[in-house]
């Protein structure tokens, strides 16, 4: 998530200073809408992951 926000960042920053646009968005709201769903999805599976680790993690301690 840190290197979305640093990427994002450098993006604004050509953006404001540069007036360099990649890709212009028209709608930002659906924009941002699936930003956000990348980002639930991304944190839900690295709970899942840990969640998977830790149970096999105590299995072989036993």
């Amino acid at each position: 998530m840190v290197t979305c926000i640093i990427i994002g960042a450098i993006c604004d920053w050509n953006v404001l200073v540069e007036s360099n646009v990649l890709i212009p968005i028209e709608d930002i709201k659906s924009f941002s809408l699936t930003i956000l769903q990348i980002q639930a999805t991304v944190g839900t599976l690295i709970f899942t992951i840990i969640a998977l680790i830790t149970g096999n993690i105590s299995d072989s301690l036993i």
